[in-house]
């Protein structure tokens, strides 16, 4: 008997959640851009002289709650 992986696509088509993925990769970009390989399990190094304005950045994102809240409100738990 052979093994496999299974993915079970339940939102298939939901475009607010592709919206979110979206924004979520663009937030991933900008932290891999500021940040530093530290080891082979994927860590990375944040400058201190960054730190506040990644937080700042991050706590402001209206467009990040946003997209949580769309994909709450059309796709309710």
């Amino acid at each position: 008997m052979s093994a496999g992986r299974y993915n079970k696509q339940l939102l298939r088509g939901a475009d607010k959640l592709d919206e979110l993925r979206t924004l979520a990769g663009q937030v991933r970009q900008y932290f891999y851009k500021i940040t530093l390989p530290w080891t082979d399990e994927g860590y990375r190094l944040l400058p201190a002289n960054l730190y506040f304005d990644l937080t700042a950045r991050m706590r402001s994102s209206r467009q990040l709650r946003a997209g949580c809240r769309g994909v709450l409100t059309v796709y309710p738990q």
